[in-house]
């Protein structure tokens, strides 16, 4: 995710990995540094809203979500974010190109 971010701008795709508590907050913000993750911001669903809204149980999950905030697309799962399906994904979802 993180080089897939480096790829294009945030004003046209922004990847915001999301931690469903508090405390796992600062267990990313190690998992960042200890991975040299430099592109991608974190947030957390503090009081489950986001995760609850949205269904979103233990397995990862990522939802594509357009500028107006309308869930555009899921994916369940691990995947390899520059593989051809997913930046098709992006594309078809979002309208989002990337080189």
């Amino acid at each position: 995710m993180d080089r897939l971010q480096a790829r294009v701008s945030v004003d046209q795709l922004l990847i915001l990995p999301l931690v469903r508590d508090g405390k796992g907050l600062s267990e990313a913000v190690r998992f960042y540094r200890t991975h040299d993750i430099t592109n991608l911001p974190v947030a957390a669903d503090r009081f489950g809203k986001i995760s609850h809204d949205h269904q979103i149980g233990p397995v990862p999950q990522t939802l594509f979500v357009d500028q107006q905030g309308l869930v555009k697309g899921l994916l369940i799962g691990g995947v390899d974010w520059e593989s051809q399906p997913v930046l098709e994904l992006l594309d078809n979802c979002l309208n989002v190109k990337i080189n």
